[in-house]
């Protein structure tokens, strides 16, 4: 499927484009921007990886996750430390 922005002067350009596999899950997307998004399942339906692909730059990034028997996230490992969640900012609440 295409999605297209039409401007005031008739000019068309592509905003997204995407694919859907089986059950209707989403496996591929790509912006007007041409970075594209991808998708992995497991068996389960749940989503088993996470991919951007940055055009013509080296910080291309890949998530996989890891799930319990009860369907939590338990784990996520990512390709690139460029993306890397490292700390949680000072909490300056009281408690009381």
């Amino acid at each position: 499927m295409q999605v297209a922005a039409v401007s005031p002067d008739n000019v068309v350009t592509q905003v997204a484009g995407y694919r859907h596999i089986v059950l209707g899950r989403r496996d591929y997307l790509t912006r007007g921007n041409l970075v594209p998004t991808g998708w992995t399942w497991d068996g389960l339906s749940r989503l088993s990886s996470l991919t951007h692909d940055l055009a013509g730059v080296a910080h291309d990034v890949t998530t996989v996750f890891g799930y319990n028997p009860a369907g939590q996230i338990v784990s996520r490992e990512s390709s690139s430390g460029d993306y890397a969640f490292t700390a949680l900012p000072a909490e300056n609440r009281s408690r009381g």
